[in-house]
């Protein structure tokens, strides 16, 4: 073979693997990885993973920190441990992104008893979080055992907001004054995260770029949250019910309901016209069309009514 078709082969092969993404006014930038090839090699190595794991240990100790700590290791040489790939704790979901199908694969330790969150809600988890190499076990690169503060999911990676509605929240029962607050029965799992759905090309002193991820998490509470403080919960803002909210744009202005704090466009804030004539905020329920009734299911709510403006009546 010539030197020259050599080369012309070699850089075509690069011409696949990699595309150029280039942000104005920059002289130096960096390649980005083909999202197509970069998830077929993710998946390699997440599989991989599965394929030469086993759950070891689940540990159950209700009213414990270490509950539902769970251990994963790898399969000896002629061992006969059954692989996580072949758990029935194993399951996976397909979502859409990149306009291409991803493939999360999640262990399910235990559901959870309580609610589950919606993905604009916020999340009281802890969480070990690592990333993966081809034939070598998880490096630790975020760790939080004790939470301090509810994790937002609609500006976490994209792979916790599909997996944690996937669980349920757990039931208090210390509520920790002076110490770490007790849950019991919540709900635990392991997600294993293609580079494409968490952190993609963005690298940090301590995770690569382009890495594979796995995530041990347990969720013990959730909090409903109002982004644009708007007096709806985000969760009642996806109009449509099909638990996505950014298809959700009453008045088109490219802002998405659950972010846009007059609803409907015309002028009112959407939190002054779900007010009472007491200028007590109506239960979500009950919010009454421009005629002031609340009990047709079918009704058009006021603050999504771009024709009614009536506020604190």
């Amino acid at each position: 073979m010539s030197k020259f078709k050599f080369y012309f082969i070699a850089l075509a092969a690069l011409s696949v693997l990699f595309s150029c993404d280039k942000s104005s006014g920059d002289s130096d930038y960096e390649l980005l990885h083909d999202y197509g090839v970069q998830y077929e090699y993710d998946m390699s190595v997440i599989e991989q993973y599965l394929k030469t794991h086993y759950i070891e240990e689940i540990i159950d100790n209700p009213g414990g920190i270490d509950d539902q700590d769970i251990k994963l290791t790898k399969i000896p040489a002629g061992g006969a441990q059954q692989a996580i790939w072949d758990s029935p704790l194993l399951h996976f979901i397909d979502v859409e992104r990149h306009t291409m199908t991803y493939r999360i694969y999640y262990i399910k330790q235990r559901e959870g008893v309580g609610e589950s969150p919606s993905r604009v809600d916020r999340v009281f988890t802890s969480f070990d979080g690592g990333y993966l190499r081809m034939g070598d076990e998880p490096t630790r690169f975020q760790y939080d055992q004790l939470p301090s503060v509810y994790y937002p999911l609609h500006s976490t990676i994209f792979a916790w907001s599909e997996i944690f509605p996937l669980f349920k929240e757990g039931t208090l029962i210390d509520n920790g004054v002076g110490n770490p607050a007790v849950y019991e029965n919540f709900g635990a799992g392991v997600m294993f995260v293609p580079s494409g759905l968490a952190y993609y090309n963005n690298a940090t002193a301590t995770l690569p770029a382009y890495a594979q991820l796995m995530f041990k998490f347990k969720l013990y509470d959730v909090k409903r949250d109002d982004q644009d403080a708007d007096g709806i919960l985000s969760n009642d803002e996806d109009l449509n019910h099909n638990g996505i909210f950014t298809d959700d744009d009453t008045d088109g202005d490219g802002i998405v309901n659950f972010l846009d704090n007059d609803d409907d466009g015309d002028g009112h804030l959407t939190r002054n016209e779900i007010k009472d004539a007491s200028g007590e905020l109506y239960p979500f329920d009950l919010v009454p069309d421009c005629s002031g009734n609340t009990s047709n299911p079918d009704r058009v709510k006021r603050y999504l009514d771009f024709s009614c403006t009536k506020e604190n009546e």
